[in-house]
């Protein structure tokens, strides 16, 4: 599940080279948590280390896996989706949202995904 640096820069260098796709970067939290571990944190800042940020438009979808109530799990997903957008704010965000629980216990569904959109 992770992408070293040269990985993110491979990626990177076909949307600047002119790629019109969306790209998606998932970020994994721990167990009932909403702040990124290290490792995360590190990836994060990969992204916010490249260049022409105003090329992108940004969404941002949060998720938990189905442990718990469905309503704390979304209230989690929500918080988990605001703090990436703080980390985020060099990038024109057009969406932030918590969607709730997905269908099963699966660490990987504990999860913020990022949208980037060409301009």
């Amino acid at each position: 599940m992770k992408l070293c640096a040269a990985g993110f820069a491979l990626l990177w260098s076909l949307i600047v080279l002119g790629q019109e796709k969306e790209l998606q970067f998932n970020l994994y939290f721990e167990h009932d948590q909403y702040h990124l571990a290290p490792d995360q944190r590190i990836r994060i800042d990969s992204l916010l280390s490249l260049p022409n940020k105003e090329l992108y438009d940004v969404h941002i979808n949060g998720f938990t896996n189905n442990i718990g109530p469905k309503q704390y799990n979304l209230e989690l997903s929500r918080k988990r989706a605001e703090n990436v957008k703080k980390l985020m704010r060099p990038f024109t965000i057009i969406s932030s949202i918590g969607k709730g629980p997905l269908e099963s216990e699966a660490a990987a569904n504990r999860r913020v995904e990022i949208i980037f959109h060409p301009k």
